[in-house]
């Protein structure tokens, strides 16, 4: 039997307040103790999860910072097929489209990272967290998606021409 308060291990207690946080318990009463320990996720798997599953807008604004620096850089909006990224005479350009594509190949293993997490968090049964997982991710697909089917700046036709 443990602390509902603090998981405290109370089964060794003769006394009837937790010793570590001092809530109250009554051996012979099931409803004022736990009796399993429920198993805690660290904060850094929930942190991870949730950066992993926000890849994909990491990776939107890459684009969008990269077609950003070549428009400065240019003096006008990137053309696809015309402005290739390595030829613009930027050193700033050229590190932020090779950013760029690093980011669009680490949305493979970001996604599949979130899916652990997501996993992790369901066997522990923690429900909640998961779910603000899975949703980030999806949120993050569907505005990737749509910014690469809806592509106003066209940054993506030029980064990938």
């Amino acid at each position: 039997m443990f602390c509902f308060g603090c998981r405290y291990d109370l089964r060794s207690i003769a006394a009837s307040r937790c010793p570590e946080c001092g809530r109250a318990f009554d051996p012979a009463d099931a409803r004022t103790y736990s009796r399993a320990v429920r198993a805690e996720a660290p904060r850094w798997v929930l942190a991870l999860g949730l950066v992993a599953a926000a890849w994909p807008l990491v990776t939107a604004a890459t684009f969008l910072v990269t077609t950003l620096a070549a428009r400065i850089s240019l003096g006008h909006c990137p053309r696809p097929y015309l402005d290739d990224p390595r030829s613009i005479n930027s050193a700033v350009v050229g590190v932020l489209a090779h950013a760029a594509i690093v980011a669009m190949i680490a949305m493979l293993p970001a996604a599949l990272v979130a899916l652990c997490v997501v996993a992790y968090l369901g066997a522990l049964r923690r429900w909640r967290p998961a779910a603000l997982v899975l949703l980030v991710g999806l949120a993050a697909w569907a505005g990737f998606v749509l910014l690469n089917r809806y592509d106003p700046l066209r940054c993506v036709d030029w980064l990938f021409d």
